[in-house]
């Protein structure tokens, strides 16, 4: 079903990894790590991968295309075929959007809307250390640069927190 995830119930296992952590360490914690957490790194991956493809879009559309091309990195030189990428990006859209609606459905199930309405009202920080380090500790980690931050970050969150919303709210 699923090929952008290690295991094929992925979704499931993460709202049944949220449980368990509401029963150890609360609501606020479960909610970080299922929505703040995963359902944010999921949305990121596809907006991340709508961006790339509609960029080989655009280079496709052009008359000097070449689907093969070389690329340099820190890493080394590669070549990388656009048509494939496009093609794999497509997937990872397809299987993003539908693995998204289907974490918020089992989400719902899970979870009181409520509580995910009081999780949203806390404005909480998002992000794989979001939900584990104080606001102190993050600005820590940021300022020695164990995690990078920028405004190009913060604006992007603030883009994503209202994606999240709308998945569960669909006025907000």
């Amino acid at each position: 079903m699923y090929s952008i995830f290690a295991y094929e119930n992925q979704p499931e296992l993460w709202v049944e990894a949220a449980r368990n952590i509401e029963k150890r360490y609360g609501i606020d914690k479960a909610l970080g790590y299922v929505i703040g957490e995963k359902l944010y790194n999921l949305l990121l991956m596809h907006n991340t991968s709508l961006i790339k493809l509609q960029k080989i879009e655009e280079q496709r559309k052009r008359s000097d295309y070449e689907s093969h091309r070389k690329v340099q990195s820190v890493f080394g030189d590669y070549e990388i075929d656009l048509d494939q990428e496009y093609q794999r990006l497509k997937r990872v859209v397809d299987e993003t959007n539908q693995a998204k609606q289907e974490m918020v459905k089992r989400i719902l199930a899970a979870f009181d809307l409520s509580q995910i309405d009081d999780y949203f009202h806390s404005n909480p920080r998002l992000g794989s250390s979001g939900h584990i380090l104080s606001e102190e500790q993050q600005r820590y980690w940021w300022k020695m640069g164990i995690e990078e931050h920028t405004l190009e970050d913060e604006i992007r969150d603030a883009l994503l927190f209202g994606e999240l919303q709308r998945l569960f709210f669909k006025e907000t």
